[in-house]
């Protein structure tokens, strides 16, 4: 289901971010961090499921209990960093997102513009807010 990500409230916004966390090892051919049940114990429901409703006067959806996957590459680190810190913030509707590229460099999302460093990006405010997650990751993951 495709899904309008400025339309989210920013705790479906995390949910989603951690289910594709979570699903980006097999979408790539890996395994996936969270185990999958085994098939006995699966039970399937002969009710149909509707799709979520996402508008702003739907009741709050209840959280699943799913575990919130922690990154594990410094750019994924220093993008959880950065969310945090945008939550609440006028940024935080911008959509600014920091991406591994391919070649293991950082690419960063600002809605759907695409830079491919912190110092292509257009919007002082922005750079100073990707700055300061690097600086908070620089202070708690690298030693002395």
């Amino acid at each position: 289901m495709r899904v309008d990500p400025t339309q989210l409230a920013p705790e479906q916004r995390k949910r989603l971010i951690a289910l594709m966390l979570v699903m980006r090892p097999w979408v790539e051919g890996g395994t996936s961090a969270v185990p999958t049940p085994r098939p006995s114990t699966v039970k399937l429901s002969q009710t149909p499921i509707s799709p979520p409703v996402t508008t702003p006067s739907a009741a709050p959806i209840a959280q699943a209990s799913v575990q919130e996957v922690k990154p594990t590459t410094m750019v994924g680190q220093i993008d959880a960093i950065l969310q945090s810190r945008l939550q609440g913030t006028p940024l935080a509707a911008k959509g600014v997102r920091l991406i591994e590229s391919a070649e293991g460099g950082v690419v960063v999302m600002v809605g759907i513009n695409r830079f491919q460093s912190v110092s292509e990006v257009s919007d002082t405010d922005v750079q100073a807010a990707i700055r300061s997650a690097i600086s908070e990751w620089e202070e708690k993951y690298t030693p002395g």
